[in-house]
């Protein structure tokens, strides 16, 4: 049940970037995963669908990163682990507003190759959280970022499932590792208009 890791995952998916015009990019661009842990198994967690938008800078240079994860499209490889997870950590997610997991932010950062970070706002069943992502970037046509974010479900309040002993760890991590396309790239990325 370790959905909450993708969860994290999204966070980290917002990436600062000085890439000149604003960029929208989805599943073909990289990956979302993580890992569910108890305390007997761990099971992998992963975005199947994933939208980051990151808009051109405004007259103070900040940019504003969005990234959005469907909860229908966060899986656990266990069709009756998925349902589980949707009813407990995602309870109430049909609701209006609570269909997606969204992290929001605002940066001046500019993308140079080396360590990023990133303060945002992750948003689980309508309840908004800060969070911290960090990345490394590289690469100049794509850049390239890979990163992680740690989240306790704790803090949104959401218990977290489980039988007794079998009861899933709320820290979550999600990995993350993406391409976003140089100014004027095209094929499977596209530039947002």
């Amino acid at each position: 049940m370790r959905t909450t890791t993708l969860v994290a995952t999204l966070a980290a998916f917002a990436i600062p970037t000085t890439v000149v015009g604003a960029i929208a990019v989805n599943q073909a661009a990289g990956t979302l995963e993580g890992m569910g842990i108890t305390p007997t198994h761990d099971f992998p967690v992963t975005a199947s669908s994933f939208d980051i938008a990151i808009s051109d800078p405004d007259a103070k240079g900040f940019r504003t990163i969005e990234v959005q994860v469907p909860v229908e499209a966060i899986d656990t490889n266990n069709g009756g682990r998925n349902s589980h997870m949707r009813g407990t950590i995602f309870d109430g997610y049909k609701e209006a507003g609570k269909s997606l997991v969204v992290f929001q932010a605002r940066t001046d950062s500019t993308l140079t190759a080396g360590p990023v970070t990133l303060d945002g706002r992750l948003t689980i069943v309508g309840q908004a959280r800060p969070i911290t992502v960090t990345a490394t970037i590289s690469g100049t046509d794509p850049l390239h970022a890979k990163g992680a974010a740690t989240i306790n479900l704790d803090e949104w309040g959401i218990s977290t499932p489980g039988f007794g002993p079998m009861k899933v760890n709320p820290q979550v991590t999600m990995g993350f590792d993406v391409e976003l396309p140089a100014p004027g790239a095209t094929a499977e990325l596209s530039l947002a208009e």
